[in-house]
């Protein structure tokens, strides 16, 4: 299987450790290990630097071909003011059908991102989660200032 259609695979202890290291609260969720749980603090919204804690549900399961997708648990679609971060949508099964707020990363708007990352790991599949992971917590603690929102904060 070529490496560009071969799903992340995070299984030795080292691997772990280094994710652990930046990330502690990351933790692997399903049977298939295409998902992985992670808490990231981050801010209210926008011009409202109240910190936040996002519980961030990860879907790998067409990485590392695709970005893996980010979803938030909670606080709940009330509760998010984030620019960043979608009203809620049904997940594809990933949650179990669950309404889920997705992230906005970045990646469509720059689809080169992902390779860059790709690259910067150069094929080791756990520095290319710490590299998701790490751009997942700057989104989350920096709100997107210019752009279509995937929110707006007037909503609420």
């Amino acid at each position: 299987m070529e490496m560009s259609t071969m799903p992340l695979n995070i299984q030795t202890e080292k691997q772990v450790r280094m994710l652990h290291r930046n990330h502690p609260t990351l933790r692997r969720r399903g049977q298939d290990g295409n998902a992985f749980r992670v808490t990231v603090r981050g801010v209210r919204a926008l011009g409202d630097p109240t910190p936040v804690e996002y519980d961030v549900f990860i879907d790998t399961s067409n990485a590392p071909a695709y970005p893996p997708r980010a979803f938030v648990l909670s606080p709940t679609d009330d509760e998010i003011f984030h620019r960043n971060v979608f009203n809620a949508q049904s997940s594809e099964d990933r949650a179990n059908g669950r309404s889920m707020c997705e992230i906005c990363l970045g990646f469509t708007e720059d689809p080169d991102q992902w390779a860059r990352i790709k690259r910067v790991a150069s094929g080791h599949q756990a520095v290319m989660l710490l590299e998701f992971l790490d751009q997942l917590a700057f989104v989350l603690k920096n709100p997107a200032a210019e752009g279509a929102p995937a929110r707006s904060e007037q909503e609420r």
